[in-house]
């Protein structure tokens, strides 16, 4: 995350420009400053714009809005999983390459005091030109005062002045310059502390995919004769192609826009490499129950979503539990992130109503057949299962497995392996938010647990509007992941994979108002009652929520 304390490298300039360097505009005159070369280390402040005789300070010697405006290079800032910059914890649009802020007035809340600059585009800077984003200027500032452009082919910022008072140019080794009083705080920013805004990025095995990368790969495909007949069908569909890409380690996947479907399920199209070079689709879905992203490489011809061809076989070829879909086929967290980002940014595909309408009778299975293509989902990865007493007396997807009673004594005496569970009155990794389909707005602790030579990762969920605790990811970090995008390393645990909410009609014995409550609609039911009696859960209550 940003530190809090801009990295002024200064061989953003040429090598002359060491020191502070102020220049005075008037009216019709220009300048140019060289950027030609990155800020390594994160973002950096480039120049201090300075509107003619404006009052800088007020009596009490606070900044007032509308006397400065700083240019900050984002060129090499932290990205997030759809290639956003993160400044001072806030995630700026991916095609913004420098922010004109006024540290005076900024409220990030309220989108105020700041304002993008792409390449090649001219943004003009006075008191009437963005009142929406800078609502305060001096009335020494003139109604266009100042136009700032910057040229990435020539790597240049060029100004040009346009008022009757004049703007003084500043560049180099800038010295910070006072904000409000208000202002978070440094120490808010400090490696290793929360993540302000709980904004999650990508993993140091993860890369976001330039668009022109992932448009030319798709141009390359189209005209393969080798690849499958799905996937030229696929490709030639309008608003199906991909737009935005991820390299998680040796593997890439591309994927298109969001669909809104007629099932109301948001879905993606994912093309990836089966690893024989072949170029095979499948699909992401916002699901339901789980709330998160999950993958289905088909749907059966009733509509059903295949789930990867669970049940599952452990590391010993022992029969695994039918249930366990769940955490099989959640997409590595990096490619949740990124298609997090995608709804928030609102990337949708660019397909026609009607499209998007037959969008799922596009991949049944029988069109994946007609592919020669083979699906054996569960032939790729490794299972580790987690035994303890109580584990498998509750399973998403089945129920209750004995009598309620029987049932609900095991899972409130539920006894993990030794080492297991995470200290929870320790302060979590990191934490990010996500949206759960249902549930809403959702905050998710990481704790790392060392067991058996692996760092296995805890993600520990809690919805802000019933207080649902669960555990959304169980998972081995820095896991390979599969071709589809889903984790290759998985942890199985019985009743710790479980769902925060699950079909009505797969909860056999478990009793309504006792167990679980039905939630608006009747397909779905809540489970937190069942879930609160687990140990864990009770423990995390105590340690993190005071409850």
């Amino acid at each position: 995350m940003h530190t809090g304390r801009l990295r002024r490298n200064m061989r953003t300039f040429e090598a002359r420009h060491t020191a502070v360097h102020s220049t005075e505009l008037r009216s019709g005159e220009g300048m140019q400053i060289p950027v030609k070369y990155p800020f390594t280390g994160g973002a950096g402040d480039v120049v201090d714009l300075k509107f003619g005789s404006s009052d800088e300070y007020d009596q009490h010697g606070k900044l007032l809005p509308g006397s400065h405006i700083r240019l900050v290079d984002l060129r090499t800032a932290q990205k997030n999983a759809a290639g956003a910059s993160i400044y001072e914890g806030q995630l700026i649009d991916p095609s913004v390459v420098f922010l004109a802020i006024d540290p005076a007035q900024v409220d990030w809340e309220k989108d105020i005091g700041y304002k993008g600059i792409r390449a090649g585009e001219e943004v003009v800077l006075g008191r009437n030109t963005h009142p929406a984003r800078f609502p305060h200027m001096q009335e020494t500032t003139s109604r266009k005062h100042v136009t700032v452009r910057y040229d990435q082919q020539e790597g240049i910022l060029a100004f040009e002045d346009h008022s009757l008072n004049g703007t003084v140019i500043t560049s180099g080794q800038l010295p910070p310059l006072s904000v409000r009083r208000d202002a978070p705080k440094p120490e808010e920013y400090l490696t290793g502390a929360p993540e302000k805004n709980d904004v999650r990025t990508l993993d140091e095995r993860s890369r976001i995919l330039d668009a022109a990368y992932v448009a030319q790969k798709a141009a390359e495909w189209k005209s393969d004769y080798r690849q499958p007949r799905l996937t030229h069908d696929l490709l030639a569909t309008q608003g199906l192609d991909p737009i935005v890409g991820i390299g998680v380690g040796e593997r890439e996947f591309m994927f298109s826009g969001l669909l809104d479907t007629s099932d109301g399920r948001t879905h993606a199209l994912c093309y990836a490499d089966d690893g024989d070079g072949r170029i095979v689709p499948h699909m992401y879905y916002k699901s339901k129950s789980d709330g998160g992203w999950r993958m289905s490489p088909y749907l059966y011809e009733d509509g059903v979503y295949s789930k990867g061809d669970i049940p599952l076989r452990d590391q010993q070829g022992q029969h695994v539990e039918y249930g366990q879909y769940t955490q099989a086929t959640k997409p590595d967290e990096s490619i949740a992130a990124l298609l997090e980002e995608m709804e928030r940014l609102k990337v949708e595909a660019s397909a026609p109503r009607d499209v998007k309408n037959s969008f799922r009778s596009l991949l049944v299975k029988s069109a994946y057949e007609r592919s020669g293509i083979d699906e054996v989902y569960s032939a790729d990865l490794s299972v580790e299962c987690i035994g303890g007493h109580g584990l498998y007396a509750y399973m998403s997807g089945k129920g209750f497995k004995y009598q309620p009673e029987v049932s609900r004594g095991m899972i409130e005496a539920m006894r993990l392996p030794d080492g297991f569970t995470p200290d929870f009155t320790a302060q979590p990794r990191r934490s990010y938010q996500t949206e759960h389909t249902i549930l809403g707005k959702t905050r998710v602790e990481v704790y790392l647990v060392p067991y058996k030579g692996k760092d296995i990762e805890w993600h520990v969920a809690t919805d802000e509007s019933t207080g649902t605790v669960w555990l959304e990811r169980l998972a081995v970090k820095g896991g390979g992941v599969t071709k589809y995008g889903t984790r290759r390393d998985l942890i199985l645990a019985g009743a710790l994979n479980a769902k925060p909410v699950d079909y009505r009609s797969q909860t056999p014995q478990m009793v309504e108002g006792e167990d679980y409550d039905a939630i608006a609609g009747g397909t779905y039911v809540s489970v937190k009652k069942t879930l609160d009696r687990m140990p864990w859960v009770r423990d995390y209550r105590r340690a993190r929520l005071g409850s």
